[in-house]
């Protein structure tokens, strides 16, 4: 039985961008043939009948089918792992459903012996590459063996090639994206062997996956599936420093992080602070990445309050969360709320 795994992630999938790649793993090698056979990505366009996706999925995929059309994607096969490409881009906030049939088949040889006059005469066949439908191969035993101490020679056709092979140096032959393997035995004049797909190692089972994409056609695909690792503060910055800014010839303050939630800032030389005419912030998720609400590590909801205090030659600016009923983002000059006091408030 062919077992796949999707590598897309489910956070990928419910946020997944228009251009994005499917990526596959399967235990064993397919075919592109089987591929557009029994792999399917349809758009789902909502109307009033509800779709069930869990098993036994007969009904609804019959209903999908025939309802919605079925997107042209090209399939690419790297051993066993297959990209699935939409050839045009997906729709902006939709969902649609990679469909897999229960008859994908594997790319796995039989080798039948179809004129056998010894049975020690065997033949194994390995493919190198996915096997396709229209390959027909066959091997024919033109001369029987001329066996001595040293040789065993023997010359057969191999797929209408004449091939001449001394069996007790070498019981390999390839050719073609195909390992013949032969044994050091006697073979006769005439014997056959046809090789062909085996359709033994199916999926056995129907399987969907749903993706949604997101609202925006300008978010990038994923180039690189890694695992998720964790980020410092340092990695927040260097991401953005690389981002796209506003082009000014105003040279910016590179922050350094204090604290998980607070940073310093130089202090231009004559920089008078002025909250009502110098700050301006806004919040937003960590790298751009809009999985993460997802994944509950950003509440678009929640509100915030930015201190600020001010050193002779630096801003020391922290972020907390803003836990009032009815709090807003905010800004406060903690130097002014301190008066006249001269110690300073350490927030953390």
């Amino acid at each position: 039985m062919i077992d796949i795994k999707l590598i897309n992630s489910g956070d990928e999938l419910d946020n997944f961008p228009v251009t994005q790649s499917i990526y596959l793993e399967l235990s064993e090698t397919t075919t592109v043939d089987a591929l557009k056979q029994y792999v399917s990505l349809y758009r789902i366009v909502e109307d009033d009948k509800p779709i069930n996706l869990s098993p036994p999925y007969a009904y609804n995929l019959g209903y999908i089918k025939e309802n919605y059309g079925e997107e042209d994607v090209i399939f690419k096969i790297d051993d066993k792992k297959v990209t699935i490409d939409p050839v045009k881009p997906l729709k902006v906030s939709s969902k649609y459903i990679l469909y897999i049939g229960d008859e994908l088949y594997s790319s796995n040889t039989k080798v039948t012996k179809i004129v056998s006059k010894s049975s020690k005469a065997t033949l194994v066949v390995e493919a190198t590459r996915p096997m396709d439908l229209k390959d027909s191969m066959s091997v024919k035993v033109l001369t029987t063996s001329n066996i001595s101490t040293k040789i065993n020679e023997v010359v057969f056709e191999i797929n209408t090639k004449i091939v001449t092979l001394d069996l007790k140096k070498s019981l390999t032959y390839e050719d073609s994206g195909y390992i013949y393997k032969f044994q050091d035995t006697l073979y006769l004049k005439d014997e056959e062997f046809k090789i062909e797909l085996d359709y033994s190692s199916t999926t056995n089972k129907e399987i969907i996956y749903l993706i949604k994409t997101v609202p925006f056609s300008t978010i990038e695909p994923i180039e690189s599936l890694k695992p998720s690792v964790s980020i410092d503060t340092e990695a927040i910055i260097a991401f953005y420093k690389k981002a796209d800014v506003i082009n000014t010839t105003t040279t910016s303050p590179v922050p350094q992080y204090v604290h998980i939630n607070a940073f310093t800032i130089p202090k231009p030389e004559g920089f008078t602070l002025d909250l009502d005419t110098n700050i301006l912030f806004s919040i937003k998720e960590a790298f751009r990445d809009y999985t993460l609400s997802n994944m509950e590590m950003y509440d678009k909801d929640k509100k915030y309050v930015i201190y600020i205090i001010e050193e002779d030659d630096f801003f020391l600016i922290e972020v907390l969360e803003n836990t009032e009923t009815s709090g807003e983002n905010a800004i406060h000059n903690i130097n002014d709320e301190l008066l006249l006091s001269t110690e300073k408030k350490i927030l953390w």
